[in-house]
């Protein structure tokens, strides 16, 4: 009797643990997409497009022109998306935040710095 009863119980019970188990990696799947369309989202609202769009614009029209320019200005960017994408978490450093400072106001200085003609105006 016991035999039947211990064998019942674990014929019950294995099935409910492995569902359970799929259950709860499912919903964890589901909430690791949910945190990647909120950084997603996040690192969208903190990149103002015209900024960036001007950026662009202002490399693109380097590229033949005066390429090193063009490339110091990709790489800036491009650090500076990097460390707002890492900036998700809640705190970040105060060395990695000047950093950022930086690079957003070594480009903004190339900007206004820049002739006119650049932005074919």
């Amino acid at each position: 009797m016991l035999v039947v009863l211990l064998a019942t119980v674990l014929g019950v019970a294995t099935p409910i643990k492995i569902w359970n188990n799929a259950r709860i990696e499912h919903r964890l799947q589901e909430q690791e997409k949910l945190l990647l369309a909120a950084k997603i989202e996040a690192l969208a609202s903190q990149i103002n497009p015209h900024f960036l769009f001007n950026t662009l614009t202002s490399i693109s029209s380097l590229i033949r022109t005066q390429p090193d320019t063009a490339r110091m200005l990709i790489t800036k960017l491009s650090g500076l998306l990097r460390r707002l994408m890492r900036s998700t978490d809640h705190f970040v450093t105060l060395r990695e935040e000047l950093e950022s400072i930086d690079e957003y106001l070594d480009i903004e200085v190339w900007h206004y710095d820049s002739p006119a003609e650049q932005y074919g105006v």
